[in-house]
């Protein structure tokens, strides 16, 4: 039983650590959606398509958006980026849907292609699914502490 003890004493530690830095993290995942994005078109020399560039428009300001919000030590930041954060997720879920379901698009270029695919299922719409709901988790355990 101790051992349990310990476990969730560990596990609440991460957790107070996780919520300490939250802004923090907020910024960090947000500056690697933004660079990853700009690594796999500038450096691997993938072309964006037309989904891609929306979920763009909408991940690459929280970026900034959070750094000055960081500074001026701003939690409504939260209510700022949400909107932000829920569009980009929109524009990531259809474009996941696109390509692992086979639905037809209105999108005229690539969207529904495989361009990367990792572990079966991390494709790049997954990837900026998955920045859009950490940052909005993350400034909302920001927004909620004392």
């Amino acid at each position: 039983m101790k051992f349990l003890e310990n476990k969730n004493e560990t596990a609440k530690a991460i957790v107070q650590k996780i919520e300490s830095a939250s802004f923090e993290l907020a910024l960090m995942v947000s500056a690697t959606a933004m660079l990853s994005s700009l690594f796999y078109s500038q450096v691997m020399n993938l072309t964006p398509c037309e989904l891609c560039w929306f979920q763009r428009i909408f991940i690459y300001p929280l970026f900034f958006i959070i750094a000055v919000a960081l500074f001026r030590k701003d939690k409504s930041i939260f209510f700022y980026a949400l909107p932000l954060n829920i569009i980009a997720i929109v524009f990531s879920v259809y474009q996941y849907l696109l390509q692992f379901t086979g639905i037809q698009s209105a999108c005229e270029s690539t969207c529904a292609q495989k361009v990367l695919e990792y572990f079966g299922f991390m494709t790049i719409p997954m990837m900026a699914l998955t920045a859009s709901v950490t940052v909005a988790i993350l400034l909302y355990v920001n927004y909620k502490q004392k």
